[in-house]
């Protein structure tokens, strides 16, 4: 899922991340105009998801729109599922290995997209929005709120 799908707009920088507290945790923002519009966040491992669990379930709720999670520490590329390293390799260096190669994998551009381009989403935004993407119309008619729910009894207790 890309910003362009949501704000009709496609940018040519990447996101910036914040390191949180560790590797395994880190937050992420999208700016337009100045404005904070997307909050992600990534979590691995157990205890990162745990902390995420944790936020969702006060009365400030979570701010993020799009959580990714993986079980394993240093994501997927850390997983059980992957090679294991030859006899005598460190694990840690290729780990490191691993990210560095998947940091530097050319990524195609998804293909541009524009409001013009969905005539249909562009008829909602011109008859019932009367304005563009971002417009407060419609962050009050495509946006939500979550609202404190009392826990059921028989969900699991982290």
């Amino acid at each position: 899922i890309n910003a362009e799908f949501f704000f009709f707009f496609f940018f040519f920088f990447p996101i910036e991340s914040v390191l949180i507290r560790n590797d395994d945790f880190k937050e992420l923002f999208l700016e337009v105009d100045g404005r904070r519009v997307l909050n992600f966040a990534t979590a691995y491992g157990f205890r990162n998801i745990q902390n995420i669990v944790r936020k969702m379930k006060t009365r400030q709720g979570c701010p993020y729109d799009f959580i990714e999670i993986m079980a394993c520490p240093g994501a997927c590329l850390n997983g059980g599922g992957q090679i294991r390293p030859p006899p005598g390799t460190n694990p840690a260096e290729c780990s490191r290995a691993l990210h560095a190669l998947y940091d530097t994998a050319p990524v195609p551009a998804p293909p541009r997209l524009r409001l013009q381009d969905f005539p249909a989403v562009a008829e909602i935004y011109a008859a019932w929005i009367r304005g563009e993407p971002f417009c407060d119309a419609a962050r009050v008619r495509f946006h939500t709120q979550y609202h404190h729910r009392t826990p059921n009894p028989n969900a699991l207790n982290w």
